[in-house]
C-alpha cells in the first residue's frame, strides 16, 4: 500500500517522498511495478520488500539524506524535475504497461488533512488495512511529527499504550480514572486513562446541521473510527466529514456532520472497531 506522502515539506521541494508498505505476510518481488502518475519512477528489477517494511522512492536522495539521515529503506528517485503537487493531483502505482495497483487523488483541501500543505507534515495512512481506500480522505492524517516519519510507523499500538499507561493487555473497556471514558476511547482521542479527562466529544446544531465532534490521536492505530448519526436510536448511518484539523499534542480536532429533519430528535456516537 501507499502508506505515506509528503507531497508539500517545508522549506526545500526536493524534500518530497513517498512511502509504501507491506502490510501482507510474504516478502513481495517490485520487479515491473512502477508509479505512472504524479511521479515517474520503476522500482529496479529484483527489488523486494518484506513482510512489514517500507520502502521509499524520494525527490533527491542527497538532499533527502541531508535531512532525514543515511540508511533508510530508499529504492531510488523519480524523474529528475517531477514533483508532487502542492495543489493536489493523481498518484498511480501500477504494475507492467499500466496494471492499477493503486489510484487515487490526494488534496490540499478539506476533508484531506492540511496541516500536510506545507506547515511540514506528511499525510499519512491513519490504519495500514488491506482494501482500504486511499481515495478516501477519512483514511488519512497529517503525520504524528513534522517533518513525517519516512522508513518507519509513528504510530503506538493499543496493547503498547495501555503498558505504557499502567494497564494490561484486554483493559480497553476499563475506566480507572472513573471519568466515564473508556480506556479505547482515551487511547483513540489522545487522554491519559488514568486522570480524569473532559469529554473529548461535543455536538451542536450549526445552520440545522448536526455537527459532532472529536479529537482523534494521530499516533493511535490498529482502529477504525467513525461518527454516526440516527433520529431513533436504531439505525445509524455515518456523517459527513466537515474538517480535520491540528491541534496540540498529535491531535486532530475532527468535525462530521448530518442534517437534522426538523422537529426531530439527533443521536450521535462514537463507533470504534479495533483491526488485525
Amino acid at each position: 500500500m501507499i502508506s505515506e506522502v509528503m507531497y508539500h515539506p517545508s522549506g526545500d521541494e526536493l524534500l518530497e517522498y513517498v512511502e509504501i508498505h507491506n502490510i501482507g505476510g510474504a516478502l513481495l518481488n517490485l520487479t515491473g511495478v512502477r508509479f505512472t502518475k504524479g511521479i515517474d519512477f520503476d522500482f529496479p528489477d529484483g527489488t523486494t520488500i518484506a513482510p512489514g517494511a517500507y520502502l521509499l522512492v524520494v525527490a533527491d536522495i542527497p538532499t533527502f539524506e541531508v535531512k532525514y539521515g543515511i540508511g533508510l529503506p530508499i529504492a531510488g528517485q523519480w524523474e529528475t524535475g517531477d514533483r508532487l503537487s502542492n495543489g493536489g493531483e493523481i498518484l498511480k502505482l501500477s504494475l507492467g504497461l499500466g496494471t492499477s495497483i493503486h489510484e487515487f487523488a490526494y488534496d490540499d483541501t478539506p476533508p484531506w488533512p492540511t496541516a500536510a500543505d506545507g506547515a511540514g507534515y506528511s499525510l499519512t495512512m491513519k490504519s495500514p488495512v488491506s482494501g482500504i481506500d486511499h481515495a478516501d480522505p477519512s483514511n488519512w492524517q497529517a503525520s504524528v511529527a513534522p517533518d513525517g516519519s519516512p522508513g518507519t510507523d509513528d504510530s503506538v499500538s493499543l496493547d503498547d499504550w495501555l503498558t505504557i499507561h499502567r494497564l494490561s493487555p484486554g483493559d480497553e473497556l476499563s475506566d480507572s480514572d472513573s471519568d466515564g471514558i473508556s480506556a479505547l476511547v482515551e487511547y483513540v482521542t489522545g487522554s491519559d486513562p488514568n486522570r480524569y479527562n473532559a469529554n473529548p466529544i461535543t455536538v451542536e446544531l450549526v445552520n440545522g446541521e448536526f455537527q459532532f465532534s472529536y479529537q482523534r490521536s494521530r499516533s493511535a492505530s490498529g482502529v477504525s473510527v467513525a461518527a454516526e448519526f440516527s433520529d431513533n436510536l436504531l439505525s445509524w448511518s455515518p456523517g459527513v466529514m466537515i474538517s480535520s484539523s491540528l491541534i496540540a499534542n498529535g491531535k486532530d480536532l475532527v468535525v462530521m456532520s448530518s442534517p437534522l429533519p426538523d422537529g426531530s430528535l439527533g443521536f450521535a456516537r462514537l463507533k470504534i472497531v479495533t483491526t488485525p
